[in-house]
């Protein structure tokens, strides 16, 4: 009877390591998953500011250009 005993108390004992084990690795989880959200709103916000800055730098672009032509045109005149 004692070794019965015994025996059920070896199994809670491992339960109770492996239900700790799991939780442990539930919160790993949790923090990893945590972890790639706040990765992927850094990617996305970077993303957008690329964007942004293309944007800004096709701008710049073509205002030199209308600017090359009206200091082009402004000389056709004057000369």
């Amino acid at each position: 009877m004692m070794k019965v005993v015994k025996e059920l108390e070896i199994q809670t004992a491992k339960v109770k390591e492996a239900k700790e084990n799991l939780a442990k690795l539930e919160a790993s989880y949790g923090k990893s998953k945590m972890t790639v959200a706040e990765k992927q709103r850094e990617i996305k916000a970077l993303d957008s500011r690329v964007k942004a800055l293309e944007k800004e730098l096709a701008l710049d672009k073509t205002l030199a250009e209308i600017k090359k032509d009206f200091v082009g045109q402004n000389q056709s005149v004057n000369h």
